[in-house]
């Protein structure tokens, strides 16, 4: 794993929360890095945005706002651990296929997410 470049404009889709896949059905968990300094995204269920800095490999991001919608069981706790690894302190790392992000406590891996259809 290397440091990451910067963020900035890149989208991805949550592949794994710690060992666990994500579901297959349903979703996705999406995190989109803008320019402006906001990160957004949607858990499986819920849309999320807010302020991120990201200094070397560490990111660091909210307040994080979300909707409140429920959902099926499994996304509802995918959608709880993304916004619990993303409301503290993270470590950021590019690695072969895509993103790690997180602390010793958990992680989530990214992989960059499709362009949308022209």
């Amino acid at each position: 794993m290397t440091a990451p470049d910067d963020l900035a404009g890149t989208t991805w889709v949550v592949a794994t929360l710690g060992d666990d896949p994500v579901p297959a059905a349903g979703g996705p968990a999406i995190v989109s890095f803008g320019a402006d300094g906001r990160l957004s995204g949607l858990g499986g269920v819920n849309r999320f945005s807010g302020p991120y800095a990201l200094a070397g490999d560490e990111l660091v991001a909210g307040p994080l706002i979300s909707t409140r919608k429920a959902g099926p069981p499994e996304w509802m706790a995918v959608e709880a651990r993304l916004l619990a690894i993303l409301g503290r302190p993270a470590r950021v790392a590019r690695t072969e296929t895509g993103l790690a992000l997180g602390d010793d406590e958990d992680a989530v891996a990214l992989v960059a997410a499709a362009p949308p259809p022209a």
